[in-house]
């Protein structure tokens, strides 16, 4: 089902979390502690950005192609830290703390992956908090040479027509 980042949000993620006020990964691991979820949650290794007009579906698409084609393969396992599950959608306090700590969350994440949908006019580019992100990664990595901080190569695409991935570092 194609449906856009924005529309998937206040149907889905933002009514799922609404009692805790919490993004969905600690919402989750805080109505139930034994959830499978937390096996899938580790410290980010890739920011992911992407517009909230595109497909969610596409992004998803996008990202795991991205993972499978990576290589080297990483001795480690790969998180993906996308916005809509890592940063509460209610205002509130932990809004804040999720928003005022995306700095960090950028410069401790290997590469930033730009989603760029469509591919010959993304509408990524068009966003100001999409170019805000793009220059939190630009001033966290502007020492790093073009490196990922594994050592990999920071250039990677993928040929989708509706959509692709460039990694920034």
């Amino acid at each position: 089902v194609q449906i856009p980042t924005g529309e998937f949000v206040p149907k889905f993620v933002a009514p799922l979390t609404k009692s805790t006020k919490l993004d969905w990964v600690n919402h989750h691991q805080q109505i139930n502690p034994t959830t499978t979820i937390v096996e899938h949650h580790g410290k980010t290794t890739h920011f992911v950005l992407h517009a909230w007009r595109g497909s969610l579906y596409d992004l998803f698409m996008a990202v795991i192609e991205y993972d499978q084609n990576l290589i080297p393969r990483p001795r480690q396992k790969n998180y993906y830290w996308i916005d809509i599950f890592a940063v509460s959608q209610h205002q509130s306090k932990y809004q804040s703390s999720d928003l005022n700590s995306l700095g960090e969350v950028v410069k401790e994440a290997n590469a930033t992956l730009l989603f760029l949908q469509p591919w010959n006019a993304p509408i990524l580019l068009t966003r100001i908090w999409c170019l805000y992100e793009i220059h939190l990664t630009l001033m966290s990595s502007s020492s790093s040479n073009n490196k990922t901080k594994d050592g990999s190569s920071s250039a990677s695409g993928s040929g989708a027509s509706s959509g692709g991935i460039i990694m920034l570092t």
